[in-house]
């Protein structure tokens, strides 16, 4: 009995520290953060991904380039013309003012007032395409 109680509780303590380690992120990202613009370069590798789609950008803070991804929920059959779209196009992005490389964009209407940010009429236009493209009608009242 004991030799199958300690790998469960070490495996839940690694789980745990991980889950923390996610929250803390998130945490420090949304208490001190600054706001820029940043160009989507293209989708990420999204294989066995569970209908998440990865979505890479850059964005330019002081004479540097900052690269990251953010994946979604989208259906799969629409990645081709979500690349076709989104490639070029300018979004919000959120990040850490003391680490620019934590980092979001925002991609769904909610997202935008957890930092307490207005919707432009450029983000407005470019994500509701987006929700129309992966067919999440729930969220795509913009």
């Amino acid at each position: 009995m004991r030799k199958i109680i300690i790998p469960i509780i070490g495996f839940l303590l690694f789980g745990g520290l991980i889950v923390l380690l996610a929250y803390y992120k998130d945490y420090r990202l949304m208490k001190n953060f600054r706001t820029n613009r940043a160009i989507i370069t293209g989708l990420g590798n999204s294989r066995n991904s569970g209908g998440r789609i990865f979505l890479k950008y850059k964005f330019v803070l002081k004479d540097r380039i900052y690269y990251g991804n953010t994946s979604f929920s989208c259906n799969r059959s629409a990645e081709e013309q979500v690349a076709n779209y989104m490639t070029g196009k300018e979004v919000a992005v959120v990040y850490q003012s003391t680490n620019p490389r934590n980092s979001e964009i925002l991609l769904n209407k909610t997202d935008f007032p957890k930092y307490g940010l207005q919707t432009s009429k450029t983000d407005s236009f470019a994500l509701s395409t987006l929700c129309s493209l992966c067919l999440k009608k729930e969220k795509c009242d913009w």
